[in-house]
């Protein structure tokens, strides 16, 4: 079985540099924060941006996990946390907002 690294795009770079110029303007925290601090509270911000690799760009789990120095089995859990959280009612309202603002600068 042929395993997949983290996509060879030559915009792989770009994308993160900007993917984290977008999470840092939803968040309010600095990229720098959000690249080296392990609070909780910035934890959950480089979950989304692994949402949004996956959901969005089509990388692979394992891809995802490897930008952010996480392993893939992390990233499907995070997956399917958010999903979760999407195909609920009462509680999608905590996520989508930031998911979309994010997308929103990523895809201009």
């Amino acid at each position: 079985m042929k395993t997949k690294e983290i996509p060879n795009l030559t915009n792989k770079k770009e994308l993160m540099e900007r993917l984290f110029k977008a999470l840092s303007k939803a968040s309010g925290y600095s990229e720098y924060e959000l690249k080296k601090e392990t609070q909780k509270h910035l934890t959950w911000w480089r979950k989304l941006g692994m949402y949004v690799l996956v959901k969005e760009f089509d990388w692979t789990q394992r891809a995802s996990g490897l930008a952010f120095g996480r392993d893939h089995t992390i990233v499907s859990k995070i997956v399917k946390e958010f999903d979760e959280i999407l195909d609920t009612e009462g509680q999608k309202h905590k996520v989508l907002p930031y998911l979309n603002l994010v997308i929103h600068d990523l895809t201009l």
